[in-house]
C-alpha cells in the first residue's frame, strides 16, 4: 500500500488559512472601531444644554432671534409648548443620545422673537434647552461610521474567503501533482510487444 502524502510537502502551507481568518477578524474589528468613532463624532456635535427640572411651565431666559434646541428624557411624554408654539410629537427618527447617564431625545429646534423670559411647558418632569442642534451634521457623521462598519466587514470577509479559496485550490492542485509523481512508470495498459521480424531466404 502506498504511504499517505505528507501534508508538509503541500504549498502554500495551512497557516495561510489562519492568515485568511485573521484578515477577516482584523477588518471586522476596524469596522467596529469606525462605527464607534463615527458615533462619538456625531455625539460631539450636540451642543451643551441647560436642564430644567420643574415639571410644568417655567420661563428660561432666551435671546430673541436665536435658534435653540429642546430635549426631554427619552422615556417621557413628548408634548411641549414653547410660548404658544406646540413642538409636536417626537418622530421615530429623532436623535437619541446619552449624557451623564441620562438618555435624552431631541424634540426639535425653535427660535423666539424677543429676549427675556419665555414660557416653556412640558409634560415631562425634565426638559433641556441648548443651542440649535445641527441634525443633518449629526446624521452625516453617524452614517459615515455605519458605512465604515458595513464596508470594512464585507471587505474583510471577502478577502479572507478568497484567500482561503485560493489556498485550498492551490493545495489541491499540488496534491494531484505530487501523487502523479509517485505513480510507477510502466507500459501503458493494453499495449503488446512489437512483433519480431523473421528474415526469409
Amino acid at each position: 500500500m502506498a504511504q499517505p502524502l505528507d501534508p508538509r510537502r503541500l504549498r502554500p502551507r495551512r497557516r495561510w488559512y489562519g492568515t485568511a481568518v485573521a484578515i477577516g477578524v482584523l477588518f471586522i474589528g476596524l469596522g467596529i472601531v469606525s462605527e464607534r468613532v463615527g458615533h462619538a463624532s456625531a455625539v460631539s456635535t450636540i451642543p451643551d444644554f441647560q436642564v430644567y427640572s420643574d415639571k410644568g411651565a417655567t420661563a428660561p431666559q432666551l435671546a430673541g432671534g436665536r435658534g435653540y434646541a429642546l430635549y426631554i428624557p427619552a422615556d417621557s411624554p413628548g408634548s411641549c409648548l414653547v410660548g404658544l408654539v406646540d413642538m409636536g410629537e417626537i418622530s421615530e427618527t429623532a436623535v437619541r443620545f446619552t449624557q451623564d447617564g441620562q438618555e435624552w431625545v431631541h424634540v426639535g429646534n425653535f427660535a423666539v422673537t424677543y429676549s427675556g423670559s419665555n414660557p416653556v411647558d412640558c409634560e415631562a418632569s425634565q426638559y433641556a434647552i441648548g443651542d440649535e442642534f445641527a441634525h443633518s451634521d449629526y446624521q452625516f457623521r453617524k452614517s459615515i461610521g455605519a458605512t465604515g462598519l458595513i464596508v470594512l466587514c464585507c471587505l474583510g470577509i471577502t478577502i479572507g474567503f478568497f484567500l482561503a479559496l485560493i489556498v485550498g485550490l492551490s493545495r489541491g492542485f499540488q496534491r494531484r501533482i505530487l501523487l502523479a509523481e509517485r505513480r510507477p512508470v510502466g507500459k501503458p495498459a493494453g499495449t503488446f510487444p512489437a512483433p519480431e521480424l523473421v528474415p526469409h531466404d
